[in-house]
């Protein structure tokens, strides 16, 4: 039930899909016909790196649109949670699980519409068709770079609780855009 209210509330959440997903897809349009139009006549390998590294730099900042996500809201319920885990049948442990499984699934969603965003423009822009080699591959990096952006925000929400105050929350966010 946990696991459903996180990927719920993640998918429901409006700047997480306007900027993690909309703003990225707008960086692919420009990736795809404005910074493309001063490239010379490029093999088809050279296409498919170009393409490559376009969609590897996309999705580290929508995933990193999602650390920021989670990481406020790990600071907004910090004062519940501890409540929750001392009078519910709720541990850290459960809770951490579920948190972790929702934001590899909600990146997942979101890896996989950047991967369809990048596959539709530039296979129209440069009029070849550009698939994923291994989209399995692409999908398992996809869930690990979830969790470990997932982690990392954890930690550093957790070193902000311990070490700087909930005074300094934007601290956390600054780390992620920069």
């Amino acid at each position: 039930m946990l696991f459903t209210r996180f990927a719920r509330s993640l998918l429901k959440n409006r700047p997480l899909w306007g900027w993690g997903v909309l703003f990225m897809v707008f960086y692919l349009v420009l990736g795809a016909f404005v910074f493309s139009s001063s490239l010379p006549k490029l093999p088809n390998q050279a296409i498919v790196g170009y393409t490559s590294s376009w969609y590897a730099v996309i999705n580290l900042y929508t995933l990193a649109s999602l650390a920021i996500s989670l990481s406020f809201s790990l600071i907004f319920s910090t004062h519940s949670l501890a409540y929750s885990f001392r009078f519910t049948r709720l541990t850290p442990k459960k809770y951490f699980a579920n948190f972790v499984l929702s934001s590899a699934i909600v990146g997942l969603v979101l890896s996989v519409l950047i991967v369809a965003a990048t596959y539709t423009l530039f296979s129209y822009r440069f009029q070849i068709n550009i698939p994923p080699a291994k989209p399995l591959l692409v999908i398992a990096v996809a869930a690990f770079s979830s969790v470990f952006m997932c982690a990392f925000a954890t930690l550093l929400v957790l070193v902000l609780i311990n070490y700087l105050g909930l005074k300094n929350q934007s601290f956390v966010s600054f780390i992620f855009r920069h």
